[in-house]
């Protein structure tokens, strides 16, 4: 049976049942083994501030529809094996203006630089071994990824947006174990908010406090049966040191950085009442 991952706005008006406030819910066991489409929508506010004077702002908003295969093994691991089949993606400057917008359903509308970084994401299949712990153990498909964005040569308009999924070669992994605290181990309520993560971490060249929060928003019902939660991620970056290898240009222009994502997701889970 394929289980349907599908948008947050279809979910509250078709699925939306009351329910009671005392009962608590493990949603940190391991995923179900199986067959998946899941899809993501993530919002991220960007600002900074420069030594020089001024500073900028942006907000980033994509949709990501991915096909994702769970497998179980014998000594307590599992790989995630994922493929993304459709992407929306935007970006928005402070006058209102459009930097660039891409949408996977009507790609001749998008320049050929962005249907270029777009079709390998659409084209490339990903997967993660975690053991028995939960541990990120490997890595499979990313490197060959950032190969095939390597190889498109000059960019002319959108250089920006290849580097900005190229940096994930450095930093993909350490994104990945801080979004991992989603799935809080303890049972909660419905309405209860729990830290994610809270502490620094070097991300692209900058140490960083990533401050981040969950809610379990509700829980989905089909027929009485508990079937999924729905689950909404907060996190801010904050920029605390350039590190050394840095340049001195951008040592000297940026004096501020930070930026803020949020997203909503649906998880199919070994739901069950704990109280």
């Amino acid at each position: 049976m394929q289980v349907r991952f599908i948008s947050v706005a279809l979910l509250f008006a078709v699925f939306t049942v009351p329910l009671f406030a005392e009962e608590t819910w493990n949603i940190g066991r391991r995923p179900k083994e199986g067959k998946y489409l899941h899809t993501d929508e993530i919002r991220v506010e960007m600002s900074g501030t420069f030594d020089s004077g001024g500073g900028f702002s942006r907000l980033q908003t994509a949709k990501l529809e991915s096909r994702m295969e769970i497998r179980h093994e014998p000594d307590g691991s599992r790989t995630e094996a994922m493929s993304c089949i459709k992407v929306k993606e935007k970006e928005v400057m402070p006058d209102g203006s459009v930097a660039y917008e891409y949408d996977s359903e009507t790609p001749e509308k998008s320049d050929k630089e962005l249907r270029d970084i777009f079709g390998i994401l659409l084209e490339s299949h990903f997967a993660i071994k975690y053991d028995s712990d939960n541990r990120i153990v490997s890595l499979h498909g990313f490197e060959e990824f950032y190969k095939k964005l390597d190889d498109l040569g000059e960019m002319k308009k959108h250089e920006e947006i290849r580097s900005r999924y190229k940096k994930n070669r450095e930093t993909g992994k350490t994104m990945i174990e801080l979004y991992k605290g989603v799935l809080r181990p303890e049972p909660v309520k419905v309405g209860q908010t729990w830290t994610t993560f809270d502490g620094e971490v070097t991300l692209e060249k900058t140490k960083q406090h990533v401050k981040g929060t969950a809610t379990l928003q509700e829980i989905q019902r089909e027929n009485g049966r508990p079937v999924a939660a729905i689950i909404k991620s907060d996190y801010e970056f904050k920029q605390t040191e350039i590190c050394e290898e840095e340049s001195d240009e951008r040592r000297r222009t940026t004096s501020e950085m930070g930026r803020q994502s949020s997203w909503t997701g649906r998880y199919d889970l070994d739901l069950h009442i704990t109280t």
